[in-house]
């Protein structure tokens, strides 16, 4: 749990501690401090994705780029810290991929912007993985981050395919990883993701209904209202910390794209060319993925107003009920079957269930993205450095309701849409000269009842 109020900071100060460039063209031993002339540094977290990004801006008024001749593949590190004594610092370790930017701003004076990728990208992209593996897919992803990357998962969820075999056709090892993640589902039928986060060098493997049912690391919910406003002068530390600076939602509700997708009510085909039989399911979102979601209480009590309406209708008839689409493609094809072996293939279920599993989370995945708010709020909450705290975590949001009551003296209501427990899909943390903010990207699959 972060430490609040335990020592009187800004939310949204830090220390940058180190900014360090190392490069194979200089002396051994040798390095370059940059902290002094870095303006910005933005370091991105994706849930999709197995390593950063980031951007950082100098400015350079010594030629010190035109004596380093940056040409790609250079080392940053970058440490830095909240201001007090409980937090720790937070370090990672990134290779520029290329100069984004470089502009004049004076005749002896150049703001660059560079762009980074973390290390085991970078080493990733210059290494080939042609062999064979077998085992559970938090095994095989194990193995291939250990052997060539060295890096290890945290901890096993555990997934519906309990052996696979298969052979990696000429891939980079984290995109090796990723073609497996994407064909493992959890016993429940829910999608996996595999993240690196910005506290820690292990990645993160786990699936959606894990991270949904975590309990959220704040003990307090982040709120927003105009007429808070004043809190951003007042002298009390945690209030200022878990309040929203700026909020966008925009871009949500498209229920026709999802339809499209065969996300809401399809046919789905798998042909198993071994057996030249058709393995038919029929999917219904309603009923195959938010009822159970409810029933397993993976949509937690107090917000299982799940974010499809099973009221929407066309024609009279349910929407879910509706094959809208027909989606077909290759099964099994006993690749590996030799008469004895059981061993399955990447793209090979068992039985017709296991299929359907994989439907549905490729549905809970699309829709997921459905209602999804981006928020700015101070970083002090979450760069305690001890834990991570970002993507893959639960926050709790809190808007002020537009409805007033009869009684205009009543409570304040709480916005039922936007309010609630969300799951942060993405953080961009931006590191200026003066603040340390963070733009957190959130995801949801239900909305709290009317009657907040």
């Amino acid at each position: 749990m972060p430490g609040y109020g335990k020592e009187n900071f800004q939310p949204s100060s830090y220390v940058l501690k180190r900014v360090e460039l190392f490069s194979d063209k200089l002396i051994d031993g040798a390095s370059v401090r940059l902290e002094r002339v870095v303006s910005d540094i933005d370091i991105f977290e994706h849930i999709e994705k197995s390593y950063l990004t980031g951007y950082i801006t100098l400015l350079d008024n010594a030629g010190l780029f035109d004596r380093i001749d940056i040409t790609g593949g250079e080392t940053i590190e970058i440490e830095f810290k909240r201001p007090d004594s409980y937090s720790k610092e937070i370090s990672k370790t990134f290779v520029i991929k290329s100069i984004e930017t470089s502009s004049k701003i004076s005749d002896q004076a150049d703001i660059i912007t560079l762009s980074l990728v973390e290390d085991i990208a970078f080493t990733s992209v210059s290494l080939n993985v042609n062999r064979s593996y077998s085992g559970k897919p938090f095994t095989i992803i194990n193995n291939i981050l250990d052997e060539y990357l060295d890096k290890e998962l945290i901890e096993e969820n555990i997934t519906s395919q309990n052996k696979i075999k298969l052979i990696v056709p000429n891939m980079s090892p984290l995109k090796a990883c990723q073609w497996i993640k994407d064909r493992a589902v959890s016993t429940d039928g829910l999608p996996f993701y595999l993240f690196s986060t910005l506290v820690g060098d292990r990645l993160h493997f786990i699936d959606l209904g894990s991270m949904l049912t975590d309990n959220s690391p704040f003990r307090f919910p982040y709120s927003y209202s105009l007429s808070m406003s004043d809190y951003q002068k007042s002298d009390n530390q945690i209030t200022e910390s878990f309040n929203i600076l700026k909020y966008d939602y925009k871009n949500t509700e498209n229920l026709m794209q999802l339809i499209d997708l065969g996300n809401v009510g399809a046919r789905y085909g798998f042909y198993d060319t071994f057996t030249m039989k058709m393995r038919d399911t029929n999917f219904n979102v309603n009923e195959d993925v938010f009822k159970e979601l409810v029933d397993k209480s993976q949509l937690k009590p107090g917000q299982q107003a799940y974010i499809y309406s099973d009221e929407t209708k066309v024609k009279g008839i349910p929407l879910h009920e509706i094959e809208s689409e027909t989606i077909t493609s290759i099964g099994s094809s006993g690749i590996y079957y030799n008469g004895i072996s059981t061993d399955v293939g990447l793209d090979e279920e068992d039985s017709t269930e296991n299929y359907k599993k994989r439907v549905k989370a490729n549905s809970i995945r699309n829709f997921s993205l459905k209602s999804p708010i981006s928020i700015i709020v101070p970083a002090m909450n979450f760069i305690e450095g001890i834990e991570h705290l970002t993507i893959g975590r639960i926050i709790n949001l809190q808007f002020i309701s537009n409805f007033i009551g009869a009684n205009e003296e009543a409570d304040v209501s709480i916005d039922r849409k936007k309010s609630g427990e969300y799951l942060i899909f993405n953080a961009r943390h931006m590191m200026k000269k003066e603040q340390y903010n963070i733009g957190l990207s959130c995801i949801k699959l239900a909305n709290l009842p009317e009657n907040v």
